[in-house]
């Protein structure tokens, strides 16, 4: 079901450049903006999967889909406050 999920808001989610995408990722699941480190690790995060999906029409996509899992992962968003 998460994996789903994340497929169907990273599709949602127009966004021309990786920095862009990982900014409205952060905001719509962690409602916040990440910050340098955050963004600097998404970026290489993004590219390592389209790396090891290269040859995938879909790798672009699929990256996008598995960070966005991965903030549905994140401590941020699974605390309860």
């Amino acid at each position: 079901m998460s994996l789903e999920a994340a497929r169907a808001l990273a599709g949602q989610l127009a966004a021309e450049s990786d920095d862009d995408f990982v900014g409205a990722g952060f905001e719509t699941v962690l409602c916040r903006k990440p910050d340098e480190a955050e963004l600097a690790e998404c970026r290489m995060t993004l590219s390592r999967l389209r790396e090891a999906l290269d040859g995938r029409a879909d790798a672009a996509s699929r990256a996008r889909s598995a960070l966005i899992h991965a903030l549905f992962n994140h401590n941020d968003f699974v605390t309860i406050r």
